[in-house]
């Protein structure tokens, strides 16, 4: 006889039954094999006997979703902040150590002006990182320049728009902490000491994402 168990390879629960079923069916054929050969005279296995089929009903897309929803997240996140770090570093930080900040600070130019300035063109540097990040993911991946590592993996035009507008309130979030570790920090050096705490506390959201 044959029998077809069909699951959803993009649902986490599905897969987990999935696993739960294949465990049991293996485990009763080695276990019913000698006694069903012996009982009903039958000279194969149970596991010979029963041809089970496994149907994924997910989609590629669906498929390329999970498995793209839990390290493009990292990837970015990663990008961003590493993109806006040295922007950063250097508009606040570095200005510090070069002596420019101060007579920047005395000109009749607002202040706040001044640190809006500054924030919009590290949320500039580091969105810009993370489009192009899509965009070589779109290029490569989506367009079947090179071979993706996994087979069925599918990457849509869609899929990158709505990651690159989701990309904005990322982007300015992150750049946020980045503006105010700098500013806060009195060099360059001591800027990227602070960076790397504040790296590994934004993967944090992202890492249980994945």
């Amino acid at each position: 006889g044959e029998v077809v168990l069909r699951y959803r390879g993009s649902k986490q629960r599905s897969l987990q039954a999935l696993d739960r079923v294949r465990a049991h069916l293996e485990s009763a054929h080695r276990v019913d094999q000698a006694v069903q050969m012996r009982a009903l005279g039958i000279p194969h296995g149970p596991g010979e006997a029963l041809d089970v089929s496994w149907v994924d009903l997910a989609s590629d897309q669906e498929r390329s979703g999970r498995l793209l929803g839990r390290l493009v997240p990292l990837v970015l996140v990663f990008l961003v902040v590493s993109g806006g770090l040295y922007t950063a570093l250097d508009l606040f930080a570095g200005e510090k150590e070069r002596g420019t900040l101060e007579t920047l600070l005395t000109t009749r130019v607002d202040r706040g002006a001044v640190l809006l300035a500054k924030s919009l063109a590290v949320f500039m540097f580091s969105l810009l990182t993370g489009w192009l990040a899509l965009g070589s993911l779109w290029a490569t991946v989506g367009l079947g320049l090179v071979s993706a590592p996994v087979s069925g993996l599918e990457v849509s035009g869609v899929s990158i728009l709505m990651l690159g507008i989701m990309l904005i309130p990322l982007a300015a979030e992150l750049t946020s902490l980045l503006a105010v570790a700098a500013a806060w920090a009195p060099d360059a050096r001591t800027g990227q000491a602070l960076a790397i705490p504040l790296l590994l506390v934004a993967l944090v959201p992202a890492s249980l994402g994945a």
